[in-house]
């Protein structure tokens, strides 16, 4: 389980970055989330922008790994820290009993789609600019989880792309669906005795 870092204040709700409070970090047990660390910190506006820095980067060393913050309101010079620090952020405004499970259940569901993603670019190789081919065939043999929707979907989404070739046992059913939707055009022709090529084009 992760742990989780939250910004309060006196009365234990999340404050923002431009306070005085204490970096709370959290950590699930036998389905109870005990504070494990505090770390004071003190942030006001007259520091000037190398003092908060400064103050953002101890607060950060004493975390000990910690990859997750959460505020009222994170911006400026703390948003640029944890930022460049790979944390991810969370915005929120309460006690931390209130969220802390909601975030744990997103995070887990944000790692499991950069795992699922990390499986398809193993399986997708850049032919030129703008041309991909994705072996949905071998992908779904090794990694049977990963949908066709899960793996092709996203591509769509980002839209930068000229070509698309999904190397399949079966033209997906859904696929038809989605050609009107991202304009684009779709031709399949079937390249041996149990494989077909779906070619997607951009319009």
């Amino acid at each position: 389980m992760s742990k989780v870092a939250v910004f309060i204040g006196s009365d234990h709700e999340t404050i923002a970055f431009n306070e005085s409070g204490t970096l709370c970090v959290f950590l699930k047990k036998e389905n109870k989330w005990d504070i494990i660390q505090k770390i004071p910190l003190t942030l006001n506006e007259s520091m000037g922008l190398s003092r908060v820095r400064e103050a953002l980067l101890q607060a950060v060393k004493a975390m000990n790994g910690c990859k997750i913050i959460v505020a009222k309101k994170v911006y400026g010079v703390s948003y640029t820290v944890f930022e460049t620090m790979q944390f991810s952020i969370w915005e929120v405004e309460g006690q931390p009993q209130t969220f802390l499970d909601d975030i744990s259940a997103q995070e887990t569901s944000y790692k499991k789609q950069d795992q699922d993603k990390s499986k398809v670019n193993n399986f997708t190789q850049q032919m030129e600019e703008g041309h991909y081919v994705i072996n949905l065939q071998e992908m779904q043999s090794v990694n049977p989880s990963i949908s066709s929707k899960q793996a092709i979907i996203p591509f769509l989404k980002k839209g930068v792309f000229k070509r698309i070739d999904i190397i399949c046992s079966h033209t997906p059913p859904w696929i038809e669906c989605e050609v009107p939707k991202y304009c684009l055009k779709m031709k399949t022709e079937q390249i041996s005795l149990e494989s077909y090529q779906v070619t997607l084009l951009s319009r």
